[in-house]
């Protein structure tokens, strides 16, 4: 479903999107399926997508919308982070109108 249906006009979608730096992602590169763009396959079967800045401002260009990066450490919870560890991730907010974002 096109991300525009997903939001009334008023609304505000946030989303959190992996970036390619985010730590899973070298363990995805040498351990999973690479399946092209920031896709892998892990050994577990797990479907991991990591996002470039770029990918996201095309994916949300009829939007109205902020991108920011955040960082911050994780405990142990899957196969592939069986150890404590960071994350850097995309914070997406968007909106059809600018006035809902400030």
């Amino acid at each position: 479903k096109p991300l525009g249906k997903l939001l009334n006009q008023k609304g505000i979608l946030i989303l959190e999107f992996a970036t390619t730096e985010d730590s899973s992602h070298e363990k995805c590169k040498k351990e999973g399926k690479h399946l092209g763009d920031g896709k892998y396959i892990y050994k577990d079967g797990t479907y991991y997508h990591f996002y470039n800045k770029d990918y996201l401002k095309k994916m949300f260009e009829n939007f109205n919308y902020k991108i920011e990066k955040v960082i911050y450490w994780d405990e142990p919870h899957s196969v592939l982070s069986t150890y404590k560890h960071m994350h850097e991730s995309w914070i997406v907010a968007a909106s059809h109108s600018i006035n809902s974002l400030f």
